[in-house]
């Protein structure tokens, strides 16, 4: 998948590459650039464009900061916000077909933002620190195969903090009957694959 269709997920325009054309300091700031947003200021009803369509909605947007405390390691999910396009462009559909979506119907997306801190001196691993997400509809949403977005960080060493990890996954039920999500972690492991800390789960209110 293209950078910028991973870019549109996230943010109504995505930062420049190292090496691309920008603006000087003091220049009058670009349309574009007035109208970038980061996902956490993006308000329920706000709606953008990206590459995927004319116009993305934004059915939820919150910033949670709800940690999990995993052994060693702490997860906090600093962000959760969910997404809808009715129509989406004809030269994506390739793209998210890989991800169950053929055109018929909205497209819709759930996406999170979170941090792992380390504060011990152990170094673990663990693939999937956000393996499922089960809505309040029933609806059962399998990051390990799933996620729209490249996996990065895996391992946290001792005394390390990561920020910024995301997640994108699609999802099918109407967002207006979601009044809650259950988050369930994966297995923590060591750095000789024994397990440090079991799969965890928490429930948050979308109010």
């Amino acid at each position: 998948m293209g950078l910028l269709l991973l870019c549109g997920f996230l943010l109504a325009a995505c930062t420049p590459l190292e090496g691309d054309a920008v603006e000087k300091e003091g220049q009058k700031e670009s349309k574009e650039q007035k109208e970038k947003k980061s996902m956490h200021q993006l308000k329920n009803g706000d709606t953008y464009s990206n590459d995927l369509s004319d116009e993305v909605k934004v059915e939820y947007s919150h910033v949670l900061d709800e940690p999990f405390s995993l052994g060693p390691i702490n997860l906090e999910i600093g962000y959760v916000g969910m997404r809808s396009i009715e129509r989406v462009n004809p030269d994506e559909l390739e793209e998210l077909s890989h991800y169950g979506y053929y055109g018929d119907g909205p497209f819709r997306f759930l996406l999170f933002s979170y941090s792992v801190e380390n504060p011990s001196d152990l170094p673990v691993n663990s693939p999937w620190l956000i393996s499922k997400v089960i809505l309040s509809t029933g609806e059962q949403l399998d990051v390990t195969t799933m996620n729209m977005m490249p996996w990065g960080q895996d391992q946290f060493y001792g005394d390390s903090y990561v920020n910024n990890i995301e997640i994108v996954v699609p999802f099918t039920s109407d967002p207006e009957d979601i009044d809650s999500l259950r988050i369930i972690t994966g297995e923590v492991y060591d750095m000789d694959d024994d397990v440090v800390h079991p799969p965890d789960e928490k429930e948050f209110r979308l109010d």
